[in-house]
Order: C-alpha cells, then structure tokens, then sequence
C-alpha cells in the first residue's frame, strides 16, 4: 500500500519532468502548449489525490485513523477544486486557440477561480502536514521526516 502511495504521489512529478511543454509562463506560451500543459496538471491532480487516498487506506491499516481522516478530508476538497480550476484554465487557452480569444462567460470568472485555486491549494498544504502528523504517529517517519515533508 505504502508502495503504491508513494508511486501515485510521485509520478506526477515524473508526468512534469517528461511530458511538461513549454517552459515559459502561461502567457508567454502558445495555446496548443498551454492546452497540454493543463491536461497534464488534470491527470497530476488526480493522480495526487489518489495517492493520498491510498496513503489514508495504508494509515488505517497502521492503526492510525485521526489525522490520516484529516488529511483525507482536505485532499477529498481539493482535489475536485484543482480538477474544476484546470479544467477552467484548460478552457481558456481552448478557447483562445479556436475562437481567436477567451470567451467572455470564461473571463467573469476569473476571480472565483482564483479563490478555488488558492482554496485547492491551502488544503492541499493542509493535508500534507496532517498525513506527516499522521506518519509520525505510525513511526513510519521520525520527527525530521515529518519536518521535511510538511
């Protein structure tokens, strides 16, 4: 189980390092790289929730059930935010690509979605500190380990 975490944990990393198209900002990139770039933050995103969610399977197991809950809880929020922000982010530059701009509906949200990534991202942050917590009371990491990985 801790083995398959750790692999869905790590491989979107992998997914950035062999598949991520141009290395420039967003707006410095073309439509045809940005659609890309998203559609592979949509599979890291769901590929990271999914290691969390093993990684909570694997901490039950443990015996440890409190902050492993927790962490469960934030990822279970942010994953679906940061799959409705990409795929907002995605639209934008499918947009832009094929009907020569960003669609108007598209733009007045633009705001919201920035709260949902900010949101997305604090509980991502969330989780991963109390999956460390989470650790540590396994001892599966020792008290620099969950330093480090907060």
């Amino acid at each position: 189980m801790l083995g398959l975490a750790g692999t869905l944990l790590v491989t979107p990393f992998a997914l950035v390092a062999l598949l991520w198209v141009g290395l420039g900002a967003p707006w410095q990139a073309t439509a045809a790289e940005n659609q890309m770039r998203y559609l592979v933050l949509i599979v890291m995103a769901a590929a990271i929730a999914g290691g969390f969610v093993v990684l909570r399977e694997a901490l039950s197991q443990a015996g440890e059930r409190f902050y492993a809950t927790l962490g469960f809880a934030a990822i279970m929020l942010s994953g679906p935010l940061y799959l409705i922000w990409n795929t907002f982010a995605f639209e934008v530059f499918f947009g832009k690509e094929h009907a020569g701009e960003v669609p108007a509906a598209i733009l007045s949200l633009s705001d919201t979605l920035d709260l949902l990534l900010f949101v997305a991202g604090f509980l991502t942050y969330l989780a991963t500190v109390t999956f460390a917590a989470s650790l540590g009371r396994v001892q599966l990491l020792g008290r620099a380990g969950q330093l480090v990985y907060s």
